[in-house]
């Protein structure tokens, strides 16, 4: 039975000091020796095992130094040694060409690793976690195979060499110290980890990682800025920065990483002035209640469905919500008093915009293919307005206090194919700009003939318009344009104009 015998494991023999003779099993394929804490080194007929495959000598704490006949043993895919007492990793020439995995984590007596390393020429798995070695020798990098390095908690390596950048299969790296800027080579790589890390930054080359999909740096010693090219990878899902020191981190940007879903918890970054998510994946925002001093929010191009702690920003200056596809509500923004520009684009599933009416200090509001929204709060308080746009909102059937809008300069409503009526625009006294497009319903602009300071008239496509009062009290207008508009037959008062440039009448 013995020489057929192909897998033999030894897992928790504690009192095994010596191991048989191994060269009765020479079809041997798996030997376990994990947990073995008493077994002080491994027999030499070790080398009779050429068909082994998988050695696991696990929490094997006695053993001091890895098997001599290692190299003899041609078959070996995979080597495990975590939890020994090795000193150092030394390859004998000439063997172990087909090992994939070799993994000699929290051996903390190891202090050393030789540049036979570079003899494994089929390693794609090289773990070290919490070794106490130094540095890597420079020979690491001839290692083309290899996809998975961890040096996690390899807290006494201060630089790892150049060489890292040559390690071209390279898809996870776990690093305990910066990164050389070589690893902007690793273009496969995928996944990035520093957590509990000691280091001050992330890498400043981290955008050129062409195809990184995640980066964990929870709990390090994060100070500085994070790196503005990190939006420009494309790939990238999962961004983890939290429990660190980024508190003066003024400005955020997140583009282009489509595959995102997760947004690091931004709670602690209670200096933030400007935050920008830019063609993401995340359906949601972790810890915006905490950016007290958030005056910038973009959002644009993501797959949120609410935004959480909106409403509490109360700093916000300028807000953004740009194709926003599955946004269906808005917390009560009632309390952004310092809000000064909000545009809402492309967000069709949104149905209401509730607090708009006490934006006080509001002077732009666009609002733009918003097709779900029914209604909007009246208008009527927000004196401080000088831009409005609100442009194919299919269901707005009404704008309330549009006519008590008196710091007003632009207005541009098109595409309201619902929209009936205009209040009486006499009291837009300071209204420059003026711009009504394919809104079918409207047939008539009450008070647009006492509008003295307007310069640019534009009425399109209004199809159910009837007249245009006397132009003749235009006495600023410098532009006409009046297309699509077939049931007007006259403009009274057009040939007197003499400001007008030009004009593009039926």
């Amino acid at each position: 039975m013995s020489k057929n015998l192909k897998v033999l494991n030894l897992t928790g023999c504690t009192c095994l000091y010596r191991n048989p003779d191994f060269s009765p099993y020479e079809a041997l394929e798996i030997l376990i020796l994990e947990g073995c804490e008493s077994l002080v080194g491994i027999d030499a007929s070790i080398d009779s095992l050429k068909h082994l495959v998988s050695l696991n000598m696990k929490d094997c704490h006695s053993i001091q130094e890895l098997p001599e006949k290692l190299g003899s043993m041609e078959a070996l895919a995979e080597l495990i040694v975590d939890g020994n007492s090795v000193q150092e990793i030394f390859i004998m020439p000439g063997g172990t060409k087909k090992l994939e995995t070799l993994s000699v984590r929290d051996c903390k007596s190891l202090t050393q690793i030789r540049s036979s390393i570079s003899q494994l020429e089929s390693l794609t798995y090289l773990a070290l976690d919490n070794a106490k070695i130094t540095h890597l020798p420079d020979s690491i990098g001839e290692l083309v195979k290899l996809e998975h390095l961890s040096l996690k908690g390899c807290r006494s390596i201060n630089k790892l060499p150049d060489t890292i950048g040559q390690l071209e299969s390279l898809v996870e790296l776990h690093l305990s110290s910066t990164g050389p800027d070589s690893i902007s080579n690793l273009k496969k790589l995928e996944v990035l980890k520093v957590e509990g890390c000691y280091i001050e930054q992330i890498p400043v080359v981290i955008g050129m990682l062409e195809k990184l999909e995640e980066i964990h740096a929870k709990a390090c010693n994060l100070e500085g800025d994070i790196p503005s090219d990190i939006g420009e990878l494309a790939y990238l899902r999962i961004l983890s920065l939290s429990d660190n020191r980024i508190h003066s981190l003024s400005t955020l940007y997140i583009g282009n990483c489509k595959s995102m879903t997760i947004v690091p918890d931004l709670s602690n970054l209670r200096n933030l002035s400007e935050l920008e998510l830019l063609h993401l994946a995340i359906s949601e925002i972790r810890g915006l209640e905490g950016l007290e001093s958030l005056q910038v929010f973009d959002v644009i191009y993501c797959k949120l469905k609410r935004i959480d702690g909106l409403e509490r920003l109360e700093s916000l200056r300028r807000l953004v919500l740009h194709s926003c596809e599955f946004l269906d509500r808005l917390p009560n923004l009632s309390n952004l008093k310092k809000l000064k520009e909000f545009k809402l684009r492309d967000c069709e599933k949104l149905l209401e915009i509730q607090g708009l009416d006490k934006l006080e200090l509001l002077e732009g509001l666009q609002i733009s293919c918003c097709r779900s929204i029914g209604s909007l709060p009246d208008l009527s308080n927000l004196k401080k307005l000088k831009v409005l746009e609100i442009k194919n909102c299919d269901k707005i059937k009404d704008i309330g206090g549009l006519d008590r809008l008196e710091s007003l300069e632009e207005l541009q409503i098109s595409g309201c194919r619902s929209l009936e009526r205009l209040p009486n625009l006499s009291k837009l006294k300071k209204l420059k700009d003026l711009e009504i497009k394919s809104c079918e319903k409207i047939s008539n602009i009450e008070g647009l003939d006492q509008l003295e300071s307007l310069e640019n008239l534009r009425i399109i496509g209004c199809k159910s318009m009837e007249k245009l009062p006397d132009l003749s009290n235009f006495k600023s207008l410098k532009s006409l344009f009046i297309e699509d508009c077939e049931r007007i037959r006259e403009i009274v008062g057009l040939g007197i104009l003499r400001s007008i440039k030009g004009h593009n009448c039926f």
